[in-house]
């Protein structure tokens, strides 16, 4: 007996409906199986979401123990005063317990370093943190770490800007490390991996003339990380702020370039460590 065409409809409408919960049990058992094989493993975008609230939740926690802070400016700095087993900072927001007076001692050389946790020097004691070798190794230089982990060259850059020549530097490092690229077109830690802390980040772009433009942190405060966590897939909004690569590569350029961004007068000539180039002398 041949089927109505009711009949045609609601066996194909089961159908794919078998169809479609095949596929997505065969996905989740691909994702459950193929985590061991990944260095990032796939997860559902529920998990992921989930995952980020969770990291909103800490980092909005009221703990004055924590060495994390957020920064309007600059997206994120380790708090001046910090102490536990492994790191300090000093009150000026340096690694290390030292303090250092406004100026240097007669006959002392003076290097800032700003950059990301290479600069810093993370998962190792202050002594060992390459600032702090030096310093060791030359008594007659002192080497102020600035170094911030997870930092882009911009935030970097930044931070040079705002806080550079409060300790009067006769040389200005701005460390730099192939992932710093990424970072400085990115505005959302978690855009690059989802592993990471959910921290954002202001970024910079050229405007028609080429001129570097500030792109300001769209988070600058504990209020904007709130909206998140109450709806997390806001943070996809974040992702229209970028621009193309050839506008990363060249405002990376510029950075290296001009160190100089528009109504800003910039006190030094920053180079990239890796590359091997001199760090200028603050004027």
């Amino acid at each position: 007996m041949p089927l109505t065409h009711r009949q045609r409809v609601l066996f194909a409408t089961v159908g794919i409906v078998f169809a479609l919960a095949a596929t997505e049990g065969v996905s989740l058992l691909a994702i459950r199986l193929s985590g061991a094989l990944l260095d990032e493993p796939i997860r559902t975008t529920r998990d992921i979401f989930a995952e980020q609230s969770e990291g909103l939740r800490r980092l909005l926690a009221p703990d004055s123990s924590r060495m994390l802070t957020l920064d309007p400016l600059l997206g994120w700095r380790y708090r001046a005063g910090h102490r536990d087993s492994v790191y300090s900072i000093n009150s000026e927001g340096l690694r290390g317990a030292r303090e250092y007076a406004h100026h240097q001692p007669a006959g002392v050389l003076r290097v800032a370093a700003f950059g990301d946790s290479f600069v810093y020097g993370s998962e190792v004691a202050d002594s060992a943190a390459w600032p702090a070798q030096m310093e060791h190794l030359f008594p007659e230089m002192e080497v102020l770490n600035y170094g911030v982990g997870g930092y882009g060259v911009d935030q970097a850059y930044l931070r040079f800007c705002g806080e550079g020549t409060a300790l009067s530097p006769q040389v200005v490092i701005i460390g730099f490390v192939r992932d710093d690229l990424r970072r400085v077109f990115n505005v959302y830690r978690r855009f690059i991996s989802t592993r990471d802390f959910p921290l954002v980040k202001p970024r910079f772009t050229l405007d028609s003339h080429g001129d570097l433009v500030l792109q300001p942190n769209p988070a600058p405060g504990p209020s904007q990380y709130e909206r998140y966590l109450r709806t997390p897939r806001e943070v996809v909004a974040l992702g229209r702020r970028l621009v193309s690569v050839s506008h990363l590569r060249q405002s990376a350029v510029r950075l290296f370039r001009d160190g100089k961004a528009p109504g800003e007068r910039v006190a030094a000539t920053a180079r990239p460590l890796s590359g091997g180039g001199s760090a200028g002398p603050a004027r």
